[in-house]
């Protein structure tokens, strides 16, 4: 059973920009202790001292997700600074931008070193700390878990590995009655300098595929699954069709993606191989949760998870009027 916000000490890896920042600032809000994880230093140290301003409670610890050691130290520290373990985002993530024939080994490897090996090693180091008290273990993963785009082959099947990954924990953990709750939290295109930290080989900077929201449609959603947990959560109408356009109709999607998924993700900046990037090391920047600003403040479909009643009401109005216009249609 998850403790309510106030009294849980949440881990956020990948906490020193874009969803990981905002999520860290809205639990803190909520009374939640946290623990900053992220390799650039000067941003978590920046992210504390706002939370600490505020009367909030926050512990910054620089690590890298991809050396197993350091996260176990960051698990440590989190249950000797504030006593236990309640939440563990897995938020971390680094991006290319290529073809396969364009991707260079060592890249597609890096890729899965931190997108992948390091959601493993987070839940790794936390099971021993959380198995006996239980909590909720957070992925963030995408609505690419779900299906494919081009220029991101190594990152989309990252996200499809943690979902199959956190099924099968799951299922573990229900068959050894251990009371820790896994979810996959699957965002569409979010407005945060992911894409501007990308290493590219288009020659292009990339863009998030529209529509693009904001990183707090995202944070509010974690929060919401770190107090009532669920198995997968897809956050935006958008990424649901597409989802099920993929499901139902895959040849329409793969000819859609075709014709329009390159440019859907490229802007007119021309960006290097060797331009600005996080993708090996960190960037001595003092972290920021969005990049432009201008995204969409709120997801159709979590308002109707949040009020299920209206959501109710209004769809056997629909179901009603659907079926009042079929029989009068027979009658003419």
């Amino acid at each position: 059973m998850a403790r309510p916000l106030k009294d849980q000490v949440v881990v956020i890896t990948g906490a020193s920009t874009g969803i990981g920042r905002e999520v860290a600032r809205e639990f803190a809000a909520k009374g939640a202790r946290v623990v900053l994880a992220a390799r650039n230093a000067r941003a978590l140290e920046s992210l504390a001292e706002e939370i600490r301003a505020k009367g909030g409670r926050a512990l910054p610890i620089p690590t890298d997700v991809t050396d197993f050691a350091a996260v176990e130290r960051l698990a440590a520290a989190a249950v000797e600074h504030f006593g236990r373990l309640d939440t563990w985002v897995n938020n971390a993530a680094v991006s290319y931008y290529a073809t396969f024939e364009q991707a260079t080994l060592d890249e597609m490897r890096r890729q899965v070193e931190v997108n992948f090996w390091g959601n493993v090693h987070g839940f790794k180091a936390a099971l021993p700390l959380m198995k006996a008290t239980g909590g909720v273990w957070i992925s963030v993963a995408s609505a690419l878990s779900d299906f494919a785009i081009p220029l991101q082959g190594t990152y989309c099947a990252v996200k499809h590995a943690l979902r199959a990954l956190t099924e099968s924990v799951r299922i573990e953990f229900k068959h050894a009655g251990v009371p820790i709750d896994v979810v996959l939290i699957k965002p569409p295109s979010v407005d945060t300098p992911f894409f501007e930290h990308a290493l590219t080989r288009t020659g292009y900077l990339p863009k998030p595929v529209a529509p693009v929201y904001d990183p707090a449609v995202i944070a509010k959603r974690i929060l919401m699954a770190a107090e009532r947990p669920q198995r997968e959560v897809m956050i935006g109408g958008a990424a649901q069709f597409f989802s099920l356009v993929h499901r139902y109709a895959p040849r329409l999607f793969e000819w859609h993606q075709a014709r329009f998924g390159f440019q859907g993700q490229m802007t007119e900046r021309p960006k290097s191989a060797d331009g600005l990037s996080n993708f090996y090391a960190p960037l001595d920047e003092p972290g920021a949760v969005r990049q432009q600003g201008n995204a969409w403040k709120a997801s159709w479909v979590m308002w109707l998870e949040e009020h299920p009643k209206t959501a109710t009401l209004a769809g056997s109005a629909l179901l009603a009027a659907t079926a009042v216009g079929w029989q009068r249609a027979r009658r003419r």
